[in-house]
């Protein structure tokens, strides 16, 4: 299914409000699931750091629907430990309350309060001035569809973040700390330059230089493209560049490449066959039905979900291939046009059978 969008009007809160979340001056991505998942846990963990970055860019900042629950743990254990009128009894009683106010409880009372639709069990909710609830595809990662999303965003107005989630301090290395100091260093000197107006003396120069030095590291020419027998896009002539796209994605990517005529979207139906054999063939899921089923409902009608999935291939050709190059390998044409990718067939080789 494509996203939710959620009107302010019709949020209720039944048992109180997250209002940290009901800001106009806030904006964010709040991942969930229906599920407390250890996996997950440690991925959101692993990789905090490269998400906040992420998103912070698009002035948005990424959130984590467990946090909120030991945040709301702690907020209620501190109002009742203050509260002047409960004995020690009812204190004890509200106490035990909460400790046993699960995650399952927490996701629902959540899903409840923005009205998301039921059949989102996991996925985002972004704050775009009203609220859009995105679900995940199951055949992506989390890391991956959350980095995608990042990606894809629009940049907001910065906004006064009105809630933040404080980490336990770990000891660091000296070289961590001298890096601290340098960039400390370099925020005020910004800042100073900011105050005199003068920045944008340099901006440019800063912008150009880290362009040029992300460029350098890209591929520069027109090169062979291998479509591996497990399904990977691989540039032989560049062993550490692979395409990170989702086996759907993927799949996109992968019919596209191999058609020798355009093929508009709205007409992606009279290729169902060909597609869901693609998808079987890179997916790793043994569950047929929910293969066919998904092929299905991204290709239905006017197939309008299939942009996301140009835009992801898109974003992950920009990262492997200088500007000048990249356009050869991407997905092209007009939104009510055939679309094909202009790269020479000579350059394309199957393996995968």
């Amino acid at each position: 299914m494509e996203f939710q969008t959620i009107s302010k009007d019709n949020i209720a809160f039944p048992f109180g409000s997250f209002s940290f979340l009901d800001s106009n001056r806030s904006y964010f991505v709040l991942y969930f699931e229906n599920k407390r998942n250890e996996t997950t846990d440690k991925i959101i963990n692993e990789n905090r750091e490269q998400l906040e970055k992420a998103f912070g860019v698009k002035n948005r900042t990424f959130c984590y629907l467990p946090d909120f629950l030991e945040q709301f743990k702690l907020k209620v254990l501190q109002a009742s430990n203050s509260n002047a009128y409960w004995d020690e009894r009812e204190k004890g009683i509200i106490k035990k309350t909460i400790e046993d106010f699960d995650y399952n409880r927490f996701y629902e009372y959540f899903k409840t309060s923005f009205g998301i639709l039921p059949e989102i069990k996991n996925g985002t909710l972004n704050h775009i001035g009203n609220f859009a609830a995105i679900p995940k595809p199951d055949e992506e990662s989390v890391l991956d569809f959350l980095l995608n999303m990042a990606d894809e965003v629009s940049v907001v107005e910065r906004p006064n973040i009105s809630f933040s989630i404080k980490y336990v301090p770990v000891e660091k290395e000296e070289e961590e700390l001298k890096k601290e100091e340098f960039i400390r260093k370099m925020d005020d000197l910004i800042q100073d330059m900011k105050g005199h107006g003068v920045l944008h003396l340099l901006s440019n120069y800063i912008f150009e230089t880290l362009e040029e030095n992300l460029e350098q590291q890209k591929i520069n020419q027109i090169t062979k493209l291998i479509i591996s027998s497990d399904g990977n896009i691989l540039f032989p002539e560049y062993k550490d560049v692979i395409l990170k796209l989702s086996h759907l994605t993927k799949t996109i990517y992968i019919f596209y490449l191999l058609q020798q005529e355009p093929v508009a979207i709205t007409n992606l139906e009279d290729y169902k066959k060909e597609l869901i054999e693609i998808y079987k063939k890179i997916s790793y899921r043994n569950d047929v039905d929910s293969l066919e089923n998904s092929i299905t409902e991204l290709i239905k009608g006017n197939a309008e979900g299939v942009y996301v999935h140009f835009s992801r291939i898109k974003s992950a050709i920009n990262k492997s291939f200088v500007k000048r190059i990249a356009p050869f390998y991407y997905i092209s044409g007009g939104k009510n046009e055939p679309r094909e990718i202009v790269l020479e067939k000579k350059y394309i080789e199957n393996q995968l059978v």
